[in-house]
């Protein structure tokens, strides 16, 4: 297919689905993968599926991704173990850390 017939036909597509046209046909591909990452897919799976030889360049583009995902498994564990996953076991250290930090700020 010819860059330039994809590229209307793509267009056209996106205005019948009422999305702006400066959406790239190239950006489907970044959509694809940041989804992937955040549904929990393993980043060497991601890094197959394209096409990358190093991982080191999927983590790169995608790594944004990554830290929600680790919360995202995290918190998954804590609940298979039976831990409190409203973050519960914190408050008291917090409460803690605020009392110090409003001592600072008095102090001259």
């Amino acid at each position: 297919m010819e860059p330039g017939n994809l590229h209307r036909q793509f267009n056209t597509v996106l205005q019948r689905a009422g999305l702006p046209t400066t959406i790239r046909f190239h950006d489907l591909r970044h959509s694809c993968a940041t989804l992937l990452l955040d549904q929990g897919v393993p980043l060497v799976v991601v890094r197959d599926m394209l096409g990358h030889t190093q991982i080191g360049t999927t983590a790169d583009i995608y790594g944004h991704v990554l830290p929600d995902s680790q919360r995202k498994a995290v918190a998954g564990l804590d609940a298979l173990l039976g831990g409190d996953t409203n973050g519960d076991d914190d408050e008291e250290g917090d409460e803690e850390s605020g009392e110090d930090d409003d001592d600072d700020e008095t102090v001259p």
